[in-house]
């Protein structure tokens, strides 16, 4: 009989099946309360003047109708005796006949306590209450009444005073009703308390269909899981993606979780149906399992091949390496150098040029999808790239754009908890950048690995953070307090007093900035920022004279892009075109594709007069990025 319905359409007739099943169980235990015992026997014939009595579960006063909180109440069990037909019970049979009934229940003897006789109106005995202790029954298992004739049919108290009849009752109702809602795996964690071998639970009128609910629990939750991969392993022979590998990696989590669960089931139920059950989801766990370690495999190659085997020619691979690098960068603090740690997929969302230009070409998902993996590798094997990445990265050191493979071996080093050669891969990587905002994100994880060697406290670096928070919200009074305290607590720490000239220089007063990297560059002189703000500031003023002696000291600590850049644009100034030529071939040399360069070589050679070699400079700047007007202006220039 099926018991699951799973629609409105034929669920009343469902219902009324069930509703049958319960009331032949329910009649045939309202039969097992009442029985009947040989009482007397007479030697001589008919048969028919034998004693019989019946005996019924009763009250203290002789009542059957005992509700179940009266029967919590008390620790007695009583039993009327009555005899069956016209005869009545004799005084001295209290302490004979009655007196020798007792009850058996699974070979043990439960001897009666009390007997109370009943009288009616002529004072005659026409029933008899018997008391028996209540502790010393198992409720839930049949038991006999025995007198020395033999025994009486078992009788059986009725489920509901059984222990925890309610409990199982309300765990039945709702399982049937998760299991009618197609919520099987919620179904078989109410319903699998039925599991038990208790006499309680087996004998429960609606056990029967506990069980078959929880076969139906098992069984369709394991065909629908079976038909779920099957349609997947399709899907994935046509399409390898990341979608379809967390579907699979949720499958294998979900079943494995079955496998668990319905455990205590086949373990209980020993049939050949649940044995082929039990087989069935091994080998579907065991082979989801395998499945998705082999595809799982091969979406990583798929993914992390284009860094292994890709070239700077290739835009996909061009693109994925600027935007690592500069992920892995990216900080807003000054943090402590200590490992190597997950990339924040988050920190995309500061590069908006580069996702961008991703999501445009659709190469966004697949480039984070990437990510995924790396971070994966980061935590189990402590390296952003392999071996043969670097290789491919170390290859093409003449064709990148910014200081990748310094980048990505600093942090590599990182996860061999080697900060030193952390260290100097990042210092290795200022010489080539000549982009700003990678250098300030550099800059920024340097600044964290001098504040770590040095011990700088976290008072000191807290305020620092705090103070940049600040100032990335545009609160720049709150911002000037931090950095003040910072600067306080560590007068010999250059970070604070760069902030503070960068507060000062935000609020138009540029003196007092001044003043502030001033004592930042004498603090430290390989700080980078504040000897760039101090020849800006002289460029600005157009104080070319003195910016290139402040230039040349930068450059005596930093022999890096940017100050040999900001040498050449001095010089320019300065008309000494030679010499700025000569500072930009040297600026050239170590990163040849930045387009700001070329155009101030081709001013360089316009203003030597040679302007075929100036539209040379031009062109390459041109190559570089041809749609910008700087690009176009000059080259119009040329033709006047």
């Amino acid at each position: 009989m099926k018991l699951l319905y799973s629609s409105k359409h034929g669920g009343s007739m469902k219902k009324i099946l069930v509703v049958v099943f319960i009331f032949v169980f329910c009649v045939c235990a309202l039969f097992a309360q009442e029985t009947n015992l040989l009482y007397k026997e007479k030697k001589t014939f008919p048969p028919s003047k034998e004693k019989i009595i019946s005996i019924h579960l009763c009250d203290i006063d002789g009542l059957e109708s005992l509700t179940v909180e009266e029967f919590q109440k008390v620790d007695t069990l009583y039993f009327y005796y009555q005899p069956m037909g016209t005869w009545n019970f004799k005084e001295k049979d209290l302490d004979d006949d009655i007196a020798a009934i007792h009850i058996t229940q699974d070979d043990k003897t439960i001897q009666p306590q009390n007997i109370i006789p009943k009288y009616n109106a002529r004072n005659k005995i026409f029933e008899v209450i018997t008391a028996f202790p209540r502790n010393e029954f198992v409720l839930a298992m049949p038991f006999s009444f025995s007198n020395e004739l033999g025994k009486s049919q078992p009788l059986t108290l009725p489920e509901k005073f059984w222990p925890d009849y309610n409990v199982y009752s309300q765990c039945y109702t709702l399982g049937a009703e998760l299991a009618d809602e197609k919520k099987y795996i919620e179904s078989f964690a109410v319903l699998k308390y039925f599991l038990s071998n208790k006499p309680e639970v087996e004998g429960l009128s609606f056990y029967r269909l506990v069980m078959q609910l929880l076969k139906n629990d098992v069984k369709i939750t394991i065909n629908t899981k079976q038909s779920e991969f099957n349609i997947l392993k399709l899907e994935l022979m046509r399409s390898l993606s990341k979608e379809n590998l967390d579907k699979l990696s949720a499958i294998l989590k979900e079943t494995a979780t079955a496998q668990d669960s319905f455990l205590i089931y086949f373990n209980h139920v020993q049939t050949n149906e649940s044995n082929t059950l039990k087989d069935k989801l091994f080998q579907l766990v065991t082979e989801s399992g395998a499945l998705l370690q082999k595809y799982t495999g091969e979406f990583k190659l798929q993914k992390l091949s284009v860094f292994e085997n890709g070239h700077y020619s290739d835009n996909r691979f061009a693109f994925y390496i600027d935007l690592l690098s500069r992920m892995l960068c990216y900080t807003d603090s000054i943090h402590t150098i200590d490992s190597l740690y997950q990339i924040n997929t988050n920190s995309i969302d500061f590069f908006p040029v580069q996702r961008d230009r991703l999501a445009l070409l659709e190469w966004l998902d697949d480039f984070l999808a990437g990510i995924n993996l790396l971070n994966i590798i980061i935590e189990r094997g402590h390296y952003v790239l392999n071996d043969s990445a670097m290789i491919n990265l170390e290859s093409q050191l003449t064709t990148e754009k910014q200081p990748y493979y310094e980048i990505i071996g600093a942090f590599n080093a990182l996860g061999l908890n080697d900060i030193d050669g952390f260290e100097q891969k990042i210092s290795d990587s200022f010489i080539k950048c000549t982009d700003e905002q990678l250098l300030e994100l550099l800059e920024i994880q340097y600044l964290s690995y001098l504040a770590t060697k040095n011990g700088i406290s976290s008072t000191v670096i807290g305020a620092i953070n705090k103070g940049l928070m600040y100032e990335k919200e545009g609160n720049l009074v709150e911002a000037e307090q931090q950095y003040k305290k910072a600067s306080m607590l560590a007068s010999n720490y250059a970070p604070p007093q760069f902030y503070l000239g960068r507060i000062y220089h935000q609020k138009d007063e540029k003196y007092t900035a001044e003043i502030y990297f001033d004592r930042a560059s004498t603090i430290s002189p390989s700080y980078i920022s504040p000897m760039k703000y101090i020849i800006d500031f002289l460029i600005e003023d157009e104080n070319y004279e003195q910016a290139f002696e402040q230039v040349n000291l930068a450059l005596e600590s930093n022999p890096i892009w940017f100050f040999y850049y900001l040498k050449a644009n001095a010089l320019f100034h300065l008309e000494r075109y030679t010499e700025a030529g000569d500072a930009l071939n040297q600026a050239i040399n170590l990163n040849g594709f930045d387009f700001d360069q070329y155009i101030l070589l081709g001013d360089i050679y316009k203003g030597q007069g040679n302007l075929e070699r100036a539209r040379d400079a031009y062109e390459n700047a041109g190559k570089i990025d041809p749609t910008n007007k700087i690009f176009t202006e000059r080259m119009a220039s040329l033709k006047k």
